[in-house]
């Protein structure tokens, strides 16, 4: 696995998804020259991966960067953790390899969170999963698309940890949990929260930092309160300043929706949000009675990606193809169940993207992003092609057909004032290229390979 430092244009991108391809961009660029074809600029094979190595980098893990970009942060599939100096000399400072537990299998499907701690040292926080039964392949066909909905088997012991390692890789706290972690850890204001499932019953788990000990502590557990108990995608985290919960500026608001038959049930789903109740001044948030999960919406298609929350809309990327957007007004966004004049809530549009002919069903793989304005939501579909929507009505602004493979990362975006662009990584052979983000124009195409 190679890591490729390209040069175009701006300040930095300091995050690109890792994907199950041999090569992942990492783009720096300056201003001046930000419509500009990029030029390799260096590269670096992870420690302790190779042709004999079973260490390499599949979706979720992922290349983060420290401050200014003179150090990345690096997960692999192996459950390690790489941290990497860029500059002025491009080397490996440390790799974390958490301990092995007995009889299990460990892997990680995550990306790192850079936890900056004025006063104390930064640290590093991410997800692994313990599992007897390895990870099975996803079946691709020729042109890198996913033909089925093949889901892992695992077994009814599996368990997970979030390990937090200090900026030189030393371990700082493990936090033990049952079940398969989804998705990333989400730093918050007054807590850290992951989404795990036992089986298909979902749970949503929120860890503190006990600051006399300095260990983490799981303190509060949330499940559905229905009957019919789902499992839960990976979740997102939307800070309250937008007024969309009407708790007070320093709590936290995460979002969930449920991943029915990994992602592909057409039939089944719901969207829930996890907020705090008044008990949570008296106990300091530890304690279930601190918060409360709620459904928002019955939505009824399943999702693999964590919710896009940007003030009060959400958009959601779920089974067929298909993203759906509670925004615009009370009874279609979060305003509705803020003010308490609605229990639950509709999505205003629906987007259905091209399907995938081997399998109607697949979902979207990653969640779409916003421009700055909240008009433009652009995303990647089920096949080659890419998106992008009027986020106010679903329709569309442009798309692009053209592709040479299956786009599993989550697209980036750059806006200035006299230009604004979209990034779009294509998986299976490293191809990097550069959109404008308003008529969809293709700047430069970049092969990594």
């Amino acid at each position: 696995i190679e890591f490729i430092m390209l040069r175009p244009s701006f300040a930095a991108l300091a995050t690109w998804w890792l994907l199950p391809s041999l090569v992942f961009p990492i783009v720096l660029v300056c201003h001046a020259e930000l419509l500009q074809t990029p030029y390799l600029r260096w590269s670096l094979q992870l420690e302790g991966s190779g042709r004999i190595s079973s260490r390499g980098l599949r979706k979720g893990n992922a290349v983060v960067a420290h401050k200014g970009g003179s150090r990345i942060v690096v997960t692999a599939d192996d459950g390690s953790l790489h941290i990497v100096q860029t500059t002025p000399q491009v080397r490996t400072l440390a790799v974390f390899e958490p301990e092995e537990m007995d009889g299990k299998y460990t892997e990680c499907r995550s990306a790192p969170q850079i936890v900056y701690n004025q006063q104390e040292k930064d640290f590093i926080v991410y997800a692994v999963i313990d599992t007897e039964v390895a990870a099975s392949n996803i079946p691709v066909d020729s042109e890198g698309m996913i033909e089925t909905g093949t889901s892992e088997n695992e077994a009814s012991t599996t368990s997970s940890r979030v390990i937090a390692v200090d900026m030189d890789g030393t371990l700082k706290w493990t936090a033990k949990l049952t079940g398969r972690i989804v998705g990333d850890v989400l730093v918050g204001k007054t807590g850290m929260y992951v989404s795990h499932n036992l089986g298909n019953v979902g749970l949503l788990s929120v860890i503190m930092v006990d600051e006399e000990t300095n260990s983490a502590v799981v303190v509060a557990t949330l499940t559905e309160t229905e009957s019919r108990n789902g499992p839960f995608g990976p979740p997102a985290l939307q800070g309250v300043s937008v007024g969309a919960t009407e708790q007070p500026a320093s709590r936290d608001v995460v979002l969930v929706a449920e991943s029915w038959g990994e992602g592909y049930d057409e039939e089944q789903g719901g969207l829930f949000m996890l907020t705090t109740t008044e008990e949570f001044e008296y106990t300091g948030g530890k304690g279930n009675d601190s918060y409360q999960l709620q459904k928002i919406s019955s939505w009824a298609y399943s999702s693999i990606v964590p919710p896009l929350v940007e003030g009060d809309s959400v958009f959601l990327g779920a089974s067929g193809g298909r993203v759906a957007a509670w925004t615009g007004r009370e009874r279609n966004d979060l305003s509705g169940i803020a003010s308490g004049r609605a229990d639950e809530i509709d999505p205003l549009w629906v987007y259905q993207v091209d399907t995938n002919p081997r399998n109607i069903s697949q979902p979207l793989l990653n969640s779409p992003v916003l421009d700055s304005q909240g008009e433009l939501l652009c995303m990647p579909g089920v096949r080659l092609d890419f998106y992008c929507l009027d986020a106010s009505n679903g329709r569309e602004a442009w798309v692009d057909y053209d592709g040479y493979s299956q786009i599993m990362a989550r697209p980036q975006l750059w806006e200035a004032s006299d230009a604004s662009v979209v990034y779009v990584v294509e998986s299976m052979d490293g191809r990097i290229r550069q959109h404008d983000l308003y008529s969809g124009e293709r700047y430069w195409d970049y092969s990594c390979a």
